[in-house]
């Protein structure tokens, strides 16, 4: 399976997969995508972001693969990331992944160590995330910050889905632009002084396309 899906929607999904689990938990993940979204579900929690698919497909992995896929996406900046999963491997931009297998407390490993990550130049880096300490040095949350921050994350998909139901919604972006969602896969991103030249211009946007209807297609 092929897609592409922006970094922060990966973030996302990404947190809300590992909120309460342990980084090594062999639990499996179902991955499955589709002509428009990529969904993510264990025994608990179920998430959906959108993804522009290359080719749709379903995978199995494990919430380790999870915890690695969050460490070499922090190595990446903001923007579009391809992902493919095939192979026993999961290939995130210029960074593979082993898959480790849900079922490998019941079976020998298919690879000798398949909770490392291999990075393009040999370098193995192992993907388990410590249970005490986040890589910027963060103390465990206790049981009602755990919560919390489900309940956030909740919400933010929820906003992810909407999208999907014709409803728009603002942000400001990374950058301190202003991105709009709800016109398409991913969003329309302007600077301030950007939008407002737009909305100024709304009359004649308005009356360009109403001279040009003929020639003009309605997205289906």
């Amino acid at each position: 399976m092929d897609f592409v899906i922006d970094k922060k929607d990966f973030d996302s999904a990404v947190k809300q997969i590992l909120v309460g689990q342990q980084a090594t938990s062999k639990e499996p993940v179902d991955v499955t995508a589709d002509e428009s979204s990529l969904k993510l579900e264990t025994r608990t929690t179920e998430v959906e972001v959108p993804v522009e698919t290359k080719t749709p497909g379903v995978a199995r992995i494990s919430v380790s693969n999870i915890a690695g896929l969050k460490k070499i996406s922090k190595t990446y900046k903001a923007g579009a990331i391809n992902v493919r999963i095939a192979d026993g491997y999961i290939h995130f931009e210029r960074t593979s992944l082993r898959i480790v297998s849900p079922e490998a407390k019941k079976r020998k490993p298919l690879f000798p160590d398949e909770n490392s990550a291999i990075f393009p130049d040999g370098q193995v880096v192992e993907p388990e995330i410590s249970n005490a300490k986040d890589d910027g040095g963060d103390k465990q949350m206790s049981e009602s910050e755990m919560r919390a921050e489900l309940e956030r994350l909740r919400a933010e998909n929820a906003q992810l889905k909407n999208r999907d139901k014709g409803g728009i919604n603002l942000k400001v972006s990374e950058k301190g632009a202003v991105s709009l969602y709800g016109m398409g896969r991913f969003p329309v991103t302007l600077y301030k002084e950007q939008w407002l030249r737009v909305l100024d211009s709304a009359a004649e946007i308005k009356a360009f396309i109403r001279d040009n209807e003929p020639k003009l297609k309605t997205k289906e």
